[in-house]
């Protein structure tokens, strides 16, 4: 084709990582943060590579053929250039570090909290966006001060079932964020605009997830292609997306993607799809998988009956709903719109919560055999989702979500009655009945590390520390086995609640790939003999990049401007 005057030549090429290096794995805790990072100018490709039994960064200039290690980067698990490409900042678990490429020594710029996105300005700061994503704080590049915390994204967008900052503008005056309103899945979040100087917030008319900053225009993430549109940053508008690069590596229930733009317009990504989408699947105590026949799809979370025969699935999509599969009849229905469902102790009822973009969250009711009389029984301004029934009908344990992850118990005999477990500030999930209900299992970050504690109900004044390496979704067997979780090994507790609280020590029972999402990852049946977990059915790619040069170019081509 001929090219016009001013249209750089586009050229494609894919990049194969050496058998030593090749990109790191998802972490069992954790989700799939962009593991590559291209330079301001094109120049440079850095990874974190799976190696000697960890994680390590490896960089690569963009016309050579080595990738070397880049020394002192143990433990990686994000990298980020500096506005100059002369320095790498990378995160670890708990820390934010750089190093020079000139092969000095790392430096240690502070420790964070669960990091999951960090971003250089060009005045010599470092943003990072911690606690899993809803704190935002700020460190000087050069070292040797404290973070200042700047915003929390979870006051500045109370209502959402969870929000991410995706970029920092190249002058560093404003930030994109994606901003889950109506359902689990990021294709279809909004994305904002922020003001970073005073923290005002405009929606733009995309949905999506990941949107990045790319010359005229913004690029974002969904159904597992790179949507981009024209931007006016003036008038804070954005025109019509149109599909740039299908098959692209993301993750659309935590809203991260695997690819980086230079300022030069140049594209690295990794190939692949949407790691949300996959199918349910029944797994014995040894870890023996079989599918279940039943559509992929976005599964957001999954319950299963008191009698073992059925399962009720949150599936995501525009708007979330509920979904029954009967285990014998192999026959799933629609049941109705909503998010985290739970059977009732007799199965003969559903509990489930609703975003509502305009009026916060709601919880309701639903008798299976009527679903179109569902009653409403709690109204919050923050997000809130049902984690357990009690065994007598009468309660259900709830985890309210925002500034502070709280536990609390609503009654619904007569008027229904809310009481707070835990006080603000606290982080607790995943509040699990025991088989008699006079105790609680819980997930809680307050040693500084996730474990899993049972604490007396009602009274809540006997509190014991079950597990001793992490632990998260706790749930309880009526034969008073509890399995909890921790990464993608599944543990096993015999807990004997009276005359007095004792119990075993935890013993893992099987580990298994599957897929995280932000709530209800996986149930088992009431004797504890079946785990029902959501899982992909292809591998990750991990042995090659794709390489886009001139890439503004073709954007120019593709996207229509006014």
């Amino acid at each position: 084709d001929d090219i016009a005057p001013n249209v750089k030549q586009v050229t494609r090429s894919t990049i194969d990582l050496p058998d030593e290096a090749p990109l790191a794995r998802v972490a069992p805790v954790g989700i799939d943060m962009p593991k590559i990072a291209i330079s301001p100018d094109g120049d440079r490709i850095v990874h974190v590579a799976e190696s000697d039994g960890g994680t390590a960064l490896f960089v690569r200039e963009i016309d050579g053929y080595q990738m070397s290690r880049v020394p002192g980067t143990e433990g990686a698990i994000l990298p980020f250039f500096s506005p100059d490409g002369t320095w790498v900042g990378f995160l670890t678990n708990d820390q934010v570090k750089k190093v020079s490429l000139r092969g000095d020594r790392p430096f240690t710029l502070g420790d964070a909290t669960t990091p999951v996105r960090a971003f250089w300005t060009p005045d010599g700061s470092i943003l990072v966006s911690s606690n899993g994503g809803q704190a935002v704080s700020r460190i000087s590049a050069e070292g040797g001060g404290d973070f200042s915390h700047i915003a929390s994204l979870s006051e500045l967008f109370p209502r959402a079932h969870w929000t991410n900052m995706t970029d920092v503008s190249p002058d560093g005056t404003a930030a994109l964020a994606a901003v889950w309103l109506r359902s689990v899945s990021g294709d279809y979040a909004d994305i904002h605009w922020i003001d970073l100087k005073t923290w005002r917030t405009e929606r733009i008319a995309l949905f999506g997830y990941d949107a990045r900053f790319a010359g005229e225009f913004i690029v974002f993430a969904r159904g597992g292609a790179l949507m981009a549109a024209p931007w006016e940053e003036a008038e804070l508008r954005s025109g019509e997306p149109v599909p740039a690069i299908s098959g692209v590596r993301m993750e659309s229930f935590f809203g991260q993607s695997q690819f980086s733009i230079s300022r030069s317009g140049t594209l690295l990504y990794v190939p692949g799809s949407d790691r949300a989408i996959g199918r349910i699947a029944s797994l014995d105590r040894r870890g023996n998988a079989k599918f279940l026949d039943v559509p992929q799809r976005a599964y957001a979370a999954i319950n299963v009956s008191p009698d073992d025969q059925r399962l009720v699935v949150n599936v995501a999509d525009s708007n979330d709903y509920l979904w029954i599969y009967d285990l014998e009849r192999q026959e799933g229905r629609r049941l109705a719109a909503g998010t985290v469902p739970l059977w009732s102790p007799k199965g003969d009822e559903i509990v489930f919560s609703r975003a509502d973009p305009d009026h916060g969250w709601r919880v309701f009711t639903l008798p299976v055999s009527r679903p179109e009389q569902p009653r409403e029984v709690l109204a919050s301004e923050f997000r809130v989702h049902p984690s357990s029934w009690s065994p007598d009908g009468s309660t259900i344990a709830l985890t309210h979500e925002g500034t502070a992850n709280r536990m609390s118990f609503l009654n619904i005999r007569g008027e229904p009655n809310l009481t707070m477990a835990s006080p603000g500030g606290s982080y607790h999930l995943f509040p699990s009945f025991s088989p008699d209900g006079k105790w609680i299992a819980y997930g809680s970050g307050e040693t500084g590390r996730f474990e899993i504690w049972v604490r007396s109900y009602p009274n809540g004044e006997t509190a014991r520390q079950i597990s001793v390496d992490g632990g998260v979704e706790p749930v309880w067997c009526d034969n008073g086995e509890l399995l909890y979780r921790v990464g993608n090994q599944w543990m096993v507790v015999s807990i004997t609640t009276g005359p007095e609280l004792s119990w075993e020590p935890p013993r893992p029972i099987f580990s298994s790939d599957f897929i995280d999402t932000p709530r209800g990852t996986w149930d088992v049946t009431s004797d504890g003999q079946r785990v029902f977990i959501f899982r992909r059915t292809s591998e990750d790619e991990r042995t090659k990049f794709r390489l886009v040069t001139n890439w503004f170019s073709e954007l120019k081509r593709l996207v229509p401007t006014n």
